[in-house]
């Protein structure tokens, strides 16, 4: 009997534990939803961010970052378990596969907003794939599992029993994906804007009047002085999309007033961002409890309103700020203010009171959040979305404020509680050396992070700079090429100065190759289309070796492009860019195709049409010509009926006539007979036409308007 009874509360323990577990994976998969639902809340609010042109390139880096992590976060962990003997079935651990993915992503996406409008896809991508597979699990195992590259610097490397804490993730998901943004600015540089305000202005919220520069008339026919790009021609286009001004593009920072102008978010959705964020970091705060016993929900109630007393206050000191000090009501400071405040307790969110909670949260959205957007614009680093000073400035003050924060101990007598918090109660805790294991660990986090990121972001930097010296030999071939034009004899020099252009630059050598060079020479001594070879060659220029960084004078990047430059090998294989096309970047990456927007396929566009016009049976003429046959039919008809009623007017110096030729330059038949019929209905002497007094009959009243007949008949040129 007794043994039956001591088997019968073994299987209820044992039923007991069985029931916890699978509560500790429904849990940990709601909470894992939530945290995946802060992707829309980053998408939100970047796109509320950016100007209207990049919106479209913001949200396709958000898709793309959230899959590209997941594959790169999987292929960790399959090496790591193949690495690992010891390590959990798979079936045990997808749960926690899919909490940790989701706060991976989340740390991916912070670079997304910092560096948008800039960032080129590829670069992006490839960051997002080493954020992923790299940086983000190394530090992650490292300072919550029992593994890792650096786990010796986040437990007991000062003192033996203190350790590194970080809750849910304030510096290794925060601090880290800000410090890859920082790292990243530094690189990319601002934001540039096109060089004469008022035309194609891209303001980003529903007020979408350009701003009128004093340097730019207005156009009569609007009153607000914009101009529509119908009103302009095409030279103006390719000039200022393709060309970059003599004194470089204008940036942010340059004028505050026209930044006021060019760069105004969308309020509401960055609110519907926030607040999308806000829901989800319940997830990411409690869920990182990782249980559901008596201890586990104890502790998730607390970390929840710690969660929530931080963010509410971190949106009061937002407040504070713009009322006392700035004086301006602005919305983005009150988002940004609560984001901060949330990043700032998430470290300390289950050893900290609710004073605690609101103090750190004050702290972060009244002071650290303004001090911190001070620091970048000081420094010229354009954070869109003032992602850095939210999770790199802030994530950097709440590990600090970690080592202050207490438990009260006294109301967790006779409760369940976690290891960190019996720890931190323990009558011999030191803040001393607690602040000490939280300073290591940020140093750690920063090091590896900065060093990993900027070694990626440098190498597409150095490519771009490379390629961008090759912008010397564009300049050269379009001054052969004018000399062609000029019918300039060509020289020995010339030919030396051609084979050195299709020498040291890959990109104009493959455009020289469909214009008939071969290897040393042009086939036919010359191109053999010059006027579309300077235009494929200056629109290659715009697109492929023009540069918007800012980093070109800095020593060791230059002298590494300097390099790459300089031997063949490196110099063809110099295609990666860090930074968008400034042509792509000034119109919108995307909405036409790969490399430009709209803009950018309506000058392609206009170049194939100037194509198609220069050939002898191209589409365009052939539609001419069957145009002017029409034309041609309707004009005769009505002279007939003009003459059958017995009055005709003379219009013929309204528009220059236009002759239709044959591919040899002869007249064609229709044109001859215009020719005739003209000669048929020419006014006789002392007409109108000629000066003389006008006379009853067949021109005595002349059209109001002055409409030639010929200018609409086949007489096209």
């Amino acid at each position: 009997m007794v043994v039956g009874n001591v088997t019968s509360a073994a299987d209820a323990v044992e039923a007991i534990k069985a029931l916890e577990s699978y509560l500790a994976v429904t849990w940990i998969l709601l909470c894992s939803f939530l945290v995946i639902s802060m992707q829309l809340g980053f998408a939100m609010l970047e796109v509320g961010s950016v100007r209207q042109a990049h919106r479209m390139t913001v949200l396709a880096k958000n898709i793309m970052d959230a899959t590209v992590s997941c594959f790169a976060f999987w292929v960790h962990t399959q090496i790591e378990r193949q690495l690992d003997p010891n390590s959990l079935p798979t079936h045990v651990t997808r749960h926690l596969m899919v909490f940790q993915w989701a706060f991976c992503a989340t740390s991916v996406t912070i670079c997304s907003g910092s560096m948008a409008e800039r960032t080129h896809m590829t670069a992006y991508l490839c960051f997002s794939a080493i954020m992923a597979g790299l940086i983000y699990p190394v530090l992650a195992s490292s300072a919550w599992g029992s593994t890792g590259l650096f786990h010796n610097h986040f437990h007991g490397f000062w003192t033996a029993g203190y350790r590194y804490h970080d809750f849910a993730g304030t510096g290794i998901v925060h601090f880290t994906g800000g410090v890859a943004a920082f790292m990243g600015n530094n690189l990319l540089g601002r934001r540039i804007m096109r060089a004469t305000p008022g035309i194609f202005a891209s303001a980003s919220n529903d007020d979408l009047d350009p701003v009128v520069s004093p340097r730019q008339p207005s156009h009569p026919s609007q009153p607000n002085g914009s101009r529509e790009l119908s009103d302009l021609d095409d030279a103006d286009e390719q000039r200022m999309l393709l060309v970059r001004p003599n004194n470089g593009w204008p940036r942010r920072f340059d004028d505050l007033i026209r930044d006021d102008h060019e760069f105004r978010p969308l309020n509401y959705l960055q609110v519907i961002g926030m607040f999308t964020l806000w829901i989800g970091w319940y997830g990411f705060n409690a869920g990182s409890t990782f249980c559901m016993n008596a201890a586990c929900s104890f502790t998730a109630g607390l970390v929840a309103w710690n969660t929530t007393m931080a963010a509410s206050f971190g949106g009061v000191g937002a407040y504070v700020y713009c009322f006392c000090v700035s004086r301006n009501l602005n919305t983005s400071v009150l988002c940004n203010g609560i984001l901060s405040g949330l990043v700032a307790i998430t470290g300390c969110c289950d050893i900290c009171q609710a004073w605690h909670a609101a103090i750190i949260g004050l702290s972060a959205g009244g002071l650290i959040l303004p001090l911190a957007c001070r620091i970048l614009q000081y420094r010229l680093l354009d954070d869109p979305v003032d992602a850095i000073p939210v999770h790199m400035f802030c994530g950097f003050f709440g590990i600090l404020a970690s080592a202050f924060c207490t438990p009260d101990c006294e109301a967790n007598i006779g409760y369940s509680v976690m290891a960190e918090q019996e720890r931190f109660c323990l009558p011999d805790f030191s803040v001393s050396l607690q602040l000490c294991e939280q300073v290591w660990g940020l140093l750690t986090i920063f090091l590896w992070t900065a060093s990993t990121s900027l070694l990626l972001w440098g190498i597409f930097a150095v490519s771009e700079l490379a390629r961008a010296m090759q912008g010397q030999y564009f300049t050269l071939a379009d001054r052969l090429l004018c000399q062609t034009l000029s019918a300039e004899p060509a020289s020995q020099q010339t030919s030396e100065q051609w084979k050195s252009v299709a020498k040291y630059s890959p990109v104009a050598r493959r455009i020289l190759r469909q214009h008939g060079w071969n290897r040393d020479k042009f086939v036919n001594g010359a191109p053999d289309d010059v006027f579309s070879l300077r235009m494929e060659l200056q629109q290659a220029r715009g697109e492929k070796v023009e540069t918007s960084l800012e980093v070109g004078t800095w020593g060791v990047l230059r002298c590494l492009a300097m390099a790459v430059h300089a031997f063949w090998p490196t110099r063809e294989l110099a295609v990666l860019r860090l930074r968008m096309a400034p042509v792509s970047e000034l119109t919108g990456l995307g909405a036409a195709d790969m490399n430009g927007g709209t803009l950018i396929g309506m000058v392609r566009k206009l170049a194939e049409a100037q194509r198609d016009a220069r050939a002898v049976n191209s589409p365009l003429k052939e539609e001419v010509r069957e145009l002017a046959r029409v034309v041609h039919s309707q004009d005769l008809l009505l002279r007939s009926l003009w003459r059958r009623n017995g009055r005709s007017r003379d219009v013929r110096e309204a528009l220059p006539s236009v002759r239709e030729e044959n591919h040899d330059g002869s007249p064609t038949q229709s044109e001859k007979a215009c020719d005739e019929e003209e000669r048929f209905v020419r006014p006789p002497p002392g007409s109108p036409a000629t000066g003389a007094q006008p006379h009853s009959g067949l021109w005595q009243a002349p059209l109001p308007t002055r409409v030639s007949l010929r200018s609409t008949s086949s007489c096209l040129r």
